[in-house]
């Protein structure tokens, strides 16, 4: 059944594909934001196994839309917290690409990411 018409009626059944859209898009990103705040985790602790822990994150992401500046210091949260390191230890920046390339034109996000690691008792 068309559960978008019987929940917004007939009038309104764009308006509800589209608010399911973004509700399927939101979704997607918090699944993806756990699967990878679940993989840093499991690195962390591959990583202190074989003695070694993650000492700095310098990043940069590259995309024109979502603007990342107020969301850069929770991602630093979350990213230190997966990996047991102070915040102060992680930088993302958020840039664009002024409308050049694939990521100009918003058909994908550009990330680099520089991480030093070091041997447990070399504080």
């Amino acid at each position: 059944p068309d559960f978008i018409g019987l929940l917004f009626g007939g009038g309104l059944e764009l308006l509800g594909k589209q608010i399911v859209a973004v509700l399927a898009v939101g979704a997607y990103a918090f699944i993806m934001t756990t699967v990878i705040l679940k993989l840093l985790e499991r690195v962390r602790v591959l990583s202190e196994d074989k003695g070694y822990l993650v000492h700095n994150i310098d990043s940069t992401v590259i995309l024109e839309k979502p603007k990342l500046s107020g969301y850069t210091q929770k991602m630093s949260a979350n990213i230190a917290k997966a990996l047991n390191i102070s915040t102060e230890n992680i930088s993302i920046k958020a840039k664009t690409s002024e409308g050049m390339g694939f990521a100009g034109r918003q058909e994908g996000v550009v990330a680099y990411a520089v991480v030093t690691v070091k041997k447990r008792g070399d504080e």
